[in-house]
């Protein structure tokens, strides 16, 4: 943007945005001693630059060409007479903008939080049967299901991935490819894909169900699915 040419300095606005150019060169004007310079570059003759400062400054600067095109222009100004006692620069004339314009920095990512549930408490809860909590992360589903006496999820069959069924409240039986597992607080079964899975409450079994985050089926009861309860 700028350069030190001797002990003048040179602006080169040309690659600084339109609306931040005169208020920058005022900037770098009015800090100048009697008989300082800056040089301003650009490709075009800069008239309005020179009226601007003729309204705002009077006669604290002399200005002169040094270059007149046709690509490139070279005007000097030069501070001839100190600021009056008092004198600032007309509001209208300074900058809200930063001098160089930066890309934002990224949003720092969110802290990851510990997601806590009492699931005994929400397992007392229910009334109905099926899912009675979930939630999904990143990379994990968790559902906790809950069943009346005497209700069953019918034997069906995941392909998809591995499962893990943890006892939470009352009991069942987890039938895995046939064979009967006890299911209560306290036990947790594993249940890998391709495994044809079934389940019966003998006293209102609740249990967690957790697997790697997939859009999974969901269980049946007595035909019926469960998504509506």
């Amino acid at each position: 943007m700028s350069e030190t040419s001797t002990e003048i300095i040179v602006i080169d606005v040309r690659s600084i945005p339109k609306p931040q150019r005169h208020p920058i060169i005022f900037d770098a004007m009015e800090p100048l001693r009697i008989g300082e310079s800056i040089v301003v570059k650009n490709d075009h003759n800069p008239i309005p630059l020179r009226g601007q400062v003729e309204t705002i400054y009077g006669e604290q600067f002399s200005w002169s060409y040094l270059e007149q095109g046709p690509e490139v222009f070279r005007l000097q100004f030069t501070r001839r007479a100190p600021a009056p006692a008092g004198w600032q620069r007309p509001t209208s004339k300074k900058s809200t903008l930063p001098m160089i314009e930066q890309t934002p920095a990224p949003a720092p990512a969110p802290t990851p939080t510990p997601v806590s549930v009492n699931l005994p408490e929400v397992a007392q809860a229910a009334t109905l049967s099926g899912p009675q909590w979930a939630h999904e992360s990143e990379d994990l589903d968790m559902t906790l299901l809950a069943w009346e006496d005497g209700k069953s999820i019918e034997a069906h069959l995941n392909t998809e991935v591995d499962v893990v069924w943890v006892g939470v409240a009352g009991e069942g039986i987890a039938i895995i490819n046939g064979v009967e597992h006890a299911l209560r607080p306290g036990i947790a079964l594993l249940i890998p894909k391709g495994c044809e899975r079934a389940v019966q409450s003998t006293s209102r079994l609740s249990y967690l169900s957790v697997h790697q985050r997939r859009r999974g089926l969901f269980p049946t009861l007595g035909g019926q699915d469960l998504r509506s309860n």
